[in-house]
């Protein structure tokens, strides 16, 4: 007996692929733009893309960011790991591509460990600055400027590149598995004999 997907979990993983590209992209151009605005302009705390359309700190909203985007690779990991969509790929491709869906699953892992602790970070960096009430002389350093003697706003810039370089790979690497090619048939086939037995 085969495994079918159900078509709702195509829909989320699909879903959750895209948004993820599209919303690190702009992340990644939110990070950019800060660091031009910091190390090319000369402004002390650049507005960037976020801050200057929400009009809130850069801390705040680097959490809210940040916790969609763990929201979405959350989202992501549980509809390729949790639903029926893995086992069906993973005997259509056992022969055709094993190292792409290696990667693919391995990629999902590491990016929602990342983003968990990138997540720590900002969730640290809030607290320090509206909880323990850190002083903008001492800073907020969180997780990472903890670890790296670097500023703040280049380590950002790293980890986001990083976090986006892997969601290209999750994306480059769900479109060689050629997911809906090898699912859709299945769906289509468990439609017709549903409909061929009513």
């Amino acid at each position: 007996m085969s495994i079918r997907p159900k078509p709702s979990a195509l829909s989320v993983l699909t879903f959750a692929v895209f948004f993820l590209l599209i919303y690190t992209s702009v992340h990644m151009v939110d990070h950019v733009l800060q660091f031009i605005q910091t190390y090319v302009m000369g402004i002390e705390n650049p507005p960037a893309l976020f801050e200057g359309i929400l009009n809130a700190s850069d801390t705040t909203i680097h959490l809210i960011l940040n916790t969609i985007e763990w929201g979405g690779m959350a989202l992501l990991w549980i509809s390729f790991r949790h639903s029926q969509v893995k086992q069906s790929i993973t005997t259509k491709l056992e022969s055709k591509r094993p190292r792409t869906l290696s990667v693919l699953m391995a990629t999902i892992f590491a990016l929602l460990i990342f983003q968990t602790f990138h997540e720590v970070d900002h969730i640290l960096q809030y607290i320090q600055l509206y909880v323990l009430q850190y002083t903008i002389d001492v800073g907020a350093p969180g997780l990472f400027q903890g670890l790296f003697s670097e500023t703040d706003r280049i380590i950002h810039m790293w980890v986001n590149g990083l976090i986006l370089v892997a969601v290209v790979v999750v994306w480059a690497s769900f479109r060689n598995c050629q997911v809906q090619r090898i699912i859709h048939p299945v769906i289509l086939n468990r439609q017709e004999s549903s409909k061929a037995k009513a």
